[in-house]
């Protein structure tokens, strides 16, 4: 089956003034064509950030990119 985006080992890291803070850390899904999916999880930020760095619209302050 074709895969309409592939994510792998995604890593999202937020700078703040004297730290960073690790958001998300070897997140890594598929999502089939012409399939329903839905992203769950317990209450957090961290879907909506996962979200945030597919469509690229991530705060000047993250850093999004792969684990090794």
């Amino acid at each position: 089956m074709k895969e309409l985006l592939t994510i792998s080992n995604l890593e999202v890291v937020f700078r703040l003034h004297e730290a960073t803070v690790q958001a998300v850390k070897g997140v890594s899904f598929s999502i089939p064509e012409n399939k329903t999916v839905a992203l769950v999880g317990e209450p957090s930020l961290r879907k909506s950030v996962v979200s945030q760095s597919i469509m690229r619209i991530l705060p000047q302050t993250a850093t999004a990119g792969r684990l090794p």
